[in-house]
């Protein structure tokens, strides 16, 4: 009897492991149910205003089991967003997470919200993971201007007669002519000469004349116009620095002809944005904000010696 009691509890041992660990894999397997897992992104209408705010909502729910991750704010890009409250909600297996911003869209056309990504872990050791994906957001932006009435178009003014015009680029053209043959005739003369470089202007390079203007609107009592301002500034010290026409181009259009996506940059337009189409009325930290995102981004793009 008692070696049959010693060949019998080694078999036995093992039999318990194997059980606990199918209880084990049958249990993760049912961790990683994507039905545990979801996320979504709605407005109530599909065409939204330019530069107006409209309700946006994020829902995500997730098992009781499993550890989620944040959600990444940068990912509701393009649209320019305010987040307004949270709630989370408790049900019997799961939690629902609901936040409703206010969103602003300023490009024309139509717009994609591209998919969202929610993660969560499971397992004892968290080594487990599992994802849900939202469905693209499509947008139909509608322009400020109405184009069925667009208002009053202006004329091209009183008509000139017909002989005065010719009669005026005549004496235009003989007026050049006359200028280009004193110009070739003096430099003919001075080809003997010795040639005198002229001087070389030299004044303050973009980055200081921006960072001197930020300066001055730190100085001052402090308004939704200096958000305002600062993005100007911003603009203005692009258009020098990179050489594009920062101050005729959308937000968008400008983070994308100088692919700087994650910069400082897009802090400085989208306060401004809001302040100018969204009648937002910023605070004193929103303030402070954009005038050290505008002077971090001079610094850190300015040419160094």
């Amino acid at each position: 009897m008692s070696r049959t009691y010693v060949v019998t509890l080694p078999f036995i041992a093992v039999l318990v492991a194997a059980i606990l660990a199918m209880v084990y894999a049958c249990s993760q397997v049912s961790f990683a149910s994507n039905e545990d897992l979801a996320i979504s992104v709605t407005t109530e209408t599909s065409e939204v205003d330019f530069g107006k705010a409209f309700a946006l909502t994020v829902v995500r729910t997730w098992g009781k089991n499993l550890d989620p991750s944040g959600f990444p704010e940068r990912s509701l890009t393009p649209l320019v967003t305010r987040l307004e409250s949270t709630t989370l909600r408790e049900h019997s297996t799961h939690w629902e997470e609901t936040r409703r911003y206010l969103a602003y869209a300023f490009s024309p056309d139509e717009m994609v919200l591209p998919s969202i990504s929610f993660e969560a872990t499971y397992g004892i050791l968290h080594d487990y993971a599992t994802t849900a994906v939202s469905q693209p957001l499509h947008l139909r932006v509608r322009a400020a201007l109405d184009p069925k009435s667009p208002g009053v178009p202006e004329g091209p003014g009183p008509m000139q007669p017909v002989r005065r015009r010719w009669l005026a680029w005549t004496i235009g053209a003989a007026v050049a002519l006359f200028l280009a043959l004193v110009a070739w005739r003096r430099s003919h003369r001075a080809g003997s000469r010795t040639p005198v470089p002229s001087p070389i202007p030299v004044g303050p390079g973009p980055d200081v004349e921006a960072l001197a203007r930020l300066a001055s609107l730190r100085a001052g009592a402090g308004a939704g116009a200096d958000i305002v301002e600062a993005s100007d500034v911003v603009r203005a010290y692009v258009a020098r620095r990179f050489g594009v026409r920062a101050l005729e181009m959308t937000s968008n259009e400008l983070l994308t002809a100088l692919a700087q996506p994650g910069t400082s940059l897009r802090a400085v337009l989208e306060p401004s944005d809001l302040v100018k189409f969204a009648e937002f009325i910023p605070t004193a930290e929103d303030r402070v904000r954009a005038l050290d995102a505008a002077e971090a981004y001079i610094l850190s793009t300015r040419t160094m010696p």
